[in-house]
């Protein structure tokens, strides 16, 4: 039970970096195309 409770933690935050890395990835081009505009 406790094992299966550390593997979804780190499912959660695995998915967690992802949104992050998108997210900062989706940011950094709307702040690119702002300043070449």
């Amino acid at each position: 039970m406790i094992k299966g409770k550390i593997v979804k933690k780190s499912q959660f935050i695995v998915i967690l970096l992802g949104y992050f890395k998108s997210f900062f990835y989706f940011c950094g081009k709307i702040t690119l195309c702002c300043e070449f505009s």
